[in-house]
């Protein structure tokens, strides 16, 4: 049991505290139990390494019956390299950052990104398209540019996160102009605008919307207090 007075931990049937010399309660002496209530120990977080390991022998094994089973049906690899890129990703995108405790977005978006970028430059040198370059490089370049600037803020800054993500709004609504003009310009199309114009007006209203939310205190107090922002 421990002192009510000082808190130091006294040997079983105990009747003063050898710090302080305070008597312990008649109705709590010898009942060798502590004054102050347990506090609840933190729970561990599991770890998921086994099972982790499972799915990765999984991908492993899908994978390599898919490639033999297109080499033993076409004598050369078709289909599977597709299927194998799609079984990368996913696997990059949802298994790998789960190897560490506390996995950071800033380094594992690139690699997702890589992945991805690498899949559509094999389709497209498999297919003779040439659109990797003029249409899906920048597109989709431009749009992890983004993601990795709006991320990375959000893990090393402190506040300013309506900022963050007005901008991020307002940067996805330009993307989806400059998209339309790269599209049309790769496939020899007429320069007009169709179906960026509405995702361009929603997400620069939403974006603008956010940073006026920022930038009015009473707008900015009642948003946080509402949203828990």
């Amino acid at each position: 049991m421990y002192c009510p007075n000082c808190g130091v931990k006294l040997e079983e049937g105990g009747k003063k505290c050898p710090l302080c010399l305070a008597e312990l309660p008649p109705s709590e002496k010898g009942k060798g139990r502590s004054f102050y209530p347990d506090l609840p120990r933190p729970r561990q977080k599991e770890d998921f390494r086994g099972l982790l390991f499972l799915i990765t022998l999984f991908f492993l094994i899908a994978g390599g019956c898919v490639l033999a089973l297109d080499l033993i049906q076409h004598r050369t690899v078709t289909y599977s390299v597709t299927v194998l890129t799609i079984l990368l990703l996913f696997y990059a995108a949802f298994c790998l950052p789960r190897w560490w405790r506390r996995p950071n977005p800033v380094i594992f978006l690139p690699v997702v990104f890589c992945c991805l970028m690498g899949a559509l430059l094999y389709q497209d040198l498999r297919t003779g398209g040439g659109w990797f370059l003029s249409f899906a490089l920048p597109v989709l370049g431009g749009f992890f540019l983004f993601l990795e600037a709006a991320v990375t803020l959000l893990e090393y800054v402190r506040g300013g996160r309506l900022y963050i993500f007005g901008g991020f709004f307002l940067a996805i609504g330009v993307l989806f102009f400059v998209s339309e003009l790269l599209y049309r310009a790769t496939f020899s199309m007429p320069i007009c605008l169709t179906y960026s114009i509405l995702p361009l007006i929603l997400f620069c209203t939403l974006g603008m919307g956010l940073i006026v939310i920022a930038i009015v205190p009473p707008f900015r107090r009642y948003f946080e207090r509402r949203f828990f922002f």
